[in-house]
């Protein structure tokens, strides 16, 4: 699958936020502002798992961090699954 479609299969399935890694894996994050406003790891595992039925789970995690305004999620506070396609 190419990025293009990856990017809009994931738009359809409600994940807005997408980092593709050097390893050749994908992040799927969920930004939040106060903790437990960003939903659970496992919703978002769930929304991966439809979007990607053949996705293999690596990682999952809440990254917790002091706010900044016009940061990108990635360097703000969220949750995330980071996934490979076979």
């Amino acid at each position: 699958m190419k990025r293009k479609e990856i990017i809009e299969t994931a738009k359809k399935s409600g994940i807005s936020h997408l980092s593709f890694l050097k390893n050749q894996n994908i992040k799927a994050m969920k930004g939040y502002f106060y903790r437990g406003q960003g939903g659970t790891i496992e919703a978002l595992v769930s929304k991966v798992k439809e979007a990607f039925p053949s996705a293999e789970i690596i990682e999952t995690g809440d990254h917790f961090t002091a706010f900044r305004g016009g940061a990108p999620v990635s360097k703000q506070s969220h949750i995330y699954v980071e996934f490979s396609l076979k």
